[in-house]
């Protein structure tokens, strides 16, 4: 089995209801591979909040289950 990345142990460590702000550079590895595979193997539900703020680089999501 592959090595488990820093995402998805960032991802096990999140509070359920927990938002946090992460670097643009991030969104495609994290919302489109990382997320599905934390929700296939622990469960683990995250979705993004609001819109992605490129005057900061930033986005948030919320760990929802």
């Amino acid at each position: 089995m592959a090595k488990e990345g820093i995402w998805m142990q960032f991802l096990k460590g999140l509070a359920i209801n927990e938002v946090v702000e992460l670097p643009n550079s991030s969104y495609d590895s994290l919302m489109n591979v990382t997320r599905y595979r934390a929700r296939r193997r622990y469960g683990i539900v995250v979705e993004r909040i609001g819109d992605i703020d490129y005057l900061k680089g930033t986005f948030k999501i919320k760990r929802i289950a």
